[in-house]
């Protein structure tokens, strides 16, 4: 097992989860990720967004299916349900904690030889907004002191990240 934090600078550097990211098809996703999943189909736009927990992939159609995002979605650890994550990252990783803080995140990118450069987050004060140098990852944690509640992380801890 290496660790929540590996996990995630894992991804992040990689801009992959477990081998699957952009441009995976579905069933490369299933083979790498197991198949407890919920999709959601729009048909009209061509989208199907995959729902794994902590684990999002929006896949495409053009012309076949292909994955076009992947988020990881941090604050639902706060739930406390270790469901959450998926049981094949489960299993090499180990358990992962209701937060993860940003400081320890960026140390463990930055080992890896990767700098990140605070943004802008879409004009959303609660957040901040890191980009990872060499890669097209952002990592969104709270900023906003007032705002943390029983059930999602508080300032500082890390809410989502985008490969």
């Amino acid at each position: 097992m290496t660790g929540h934090l590996d996990f995630l600078a894992d991804a992040v550097v990689t801009g992959r989860v477990m081998g699957a990211g952009p441009g995976s098809p579905p069933e490369q996703v299933e083979d790498r990720l197991g198949a407890g999943y919920l999709d959601d189909l729009d048909e009209g736009a061509d989208v199907l967004r995959r729902d794994y927990g902590l684990i999002e992939l929006t896949f495409v159609h053009a012309p076949a299916w292909v994955c076009k995002l992947v988020s990881i979605q941090v604050h639902r650890l706060a739930r406390g349900d270790p469901a959450v994550v998926p049981p094949v990252i489960r299993s090499e990783h180990g358990p992962f904690p209701p937060t993860v803080g940003l400081a320890a995140l960026i140390k463990t990118i930055r080992a890896r030889g990767r700098d990140l450069e605070e943004r802008p987050a879409g004009g959303d004060r609660r957040y901040v907004c890191y980009v990872v140098a060499g890669t097209t990852s952002e990592i969104y944690a709270v900023r906003d002191r007032a705002w943390p509640g029983a059930d999602r992380p508080g300032a500082d801890d890390v809410w989502s990240i985008s490969l």
